[in-house]
């Protein structure tokens, strides 16, 4: 009976130990198969164990990527974390989850919903490869029949006037030429004190300009005028009735400061997505756009990013 019994708790013990190792290797097949990331973006090219990878695509811990060069790929955790990679090389997925970047400042909303606008995006296949293309063709700008220049910003909606919190403005505009006239070949921008003083001015060969304002003088200045005259084909003002302006509203400094505790720091494309859209939640639409372009510029001129762009035209229009 006594060697009986022995045997018994034998038995019992190499089957707990049959059962745990069981549910080790169960468990540790869970978490090899447990999906960490989703691809937001994608341009250039990379693989997933050996095949082609796709937006939309899950990675599992146990899987490797490969990215080739010049490839600008963006991940998304479960938990709405960020991950962008520019760098080419072989990387195993679950050690990714460690370069995962904290990202403070900014409320998790944000995140999710450039997620939900990046799937939206990717699943109607809308192009934006000329960012201003599908506004002209949808009607977002609108103008008269007798106005030549027309300023897309003015094609947003914005109850108190345009407000701007940073130091660059990205300003475009529509032209319309007209019969019967020389042709519009360049254009006078003008930077204005609201007494009329000129602080700035360059001629253009193209309906846009990104303007650096911190190196132009607003010192005690609630505001700005920016003007915009077409030119001839001589540099002389096309017409002297076309003139175009656009009022531009400043933030004071303690008005600054309690934005810039609230956006993020970062340098990546998504730091400046995530920009975009707060800016965009407080109607700072100046901002938005340069913070739309600057992520379209480090993203390398990603589509999908160029769609979000257009997206905000079309949520913002009037």
């Amino acid at each position: 009976m006594k060697y009986t019994h022995q045997i018994t708790i034998q038995v019992k013990k190499y089957l707990r130990l049959f059962v745990f190792a069981l549910c080790l290797f169960i468990s540790s097949g869970i978490f090899a198969q447990k999906i960490v990331f989703t691809v937001m973006a994608l341009k250039g090219y990379a693989k997933l164990d050996d095949v082609s990878l796709k937006i939309g695509a899950k990675l599992k811990n146990n899987q490797t990527l490969k990215i080739d060069t010049d490839t600008y790929l963006c991940l998304v955790t479960t938990d709405q974390q960020v991950l962008e990679i520019t760098t080419a090389g072989t990387y195993v997925v679950k050690e990714l989850m460690s370069k995962v970047p904290p990202r403070k400042g900014l409320n998790a909303s944000y995140v999710e919903f450039v997620v939900s606008e990046v799937t939206k995006a990717t699943e109607d296949g809308i192009s934006a490869k000329n960012r201003f293309q599908h506004m002209n063709k949808t009607g977002a700008v609108k103008r008269s029949m007798n106005e030549v220049v027309s300023f897309f910003l003015s094609s947003i909606k914005a109850d108190n006037g345009h407000i701007l919190y940073g130091d660059i403005l990205d300003l475009a505009w529509e032209v319309k030429q007209p019969t019967g006239f020389d042709t519009i070949r360049r254009f006078q921008v003008s930077v204005l004190h609201l007494n009329g003083m000129s602080v700035f001015s360059k001629v253009v060969g193209s309906p846009e300009i990104s303007i650096d304002l911190s190196k132009v003088n607003l010192k005690n200045q609630d505001g700005f005028t920016v003007q915009v005259v077409p030119l001839d084909n001589k540099g002389k003002y096309w017409s002297k009735n076309d003139i175009y302006k656009l009022y531009i509203n400043l933030l004071d400094a303690s008005q600054k400061q309690q934005i810039s505790e609230k956006i993020s720091a970062g340098s990546t494309a998504i730091d400046k997505l995530m920009n975009a859209q707060y800016f965009e939640s407080e109607k700072l639409f100046p901002d938005a756009i340069h913070a739309y372009k600057d992520a379209i510029r480090l993203s390398e001129g990603n589509p999908i990013y160029e769609d979000l762009f257009y997206r905000f035209w079309l949520r913002n229009m009037k």
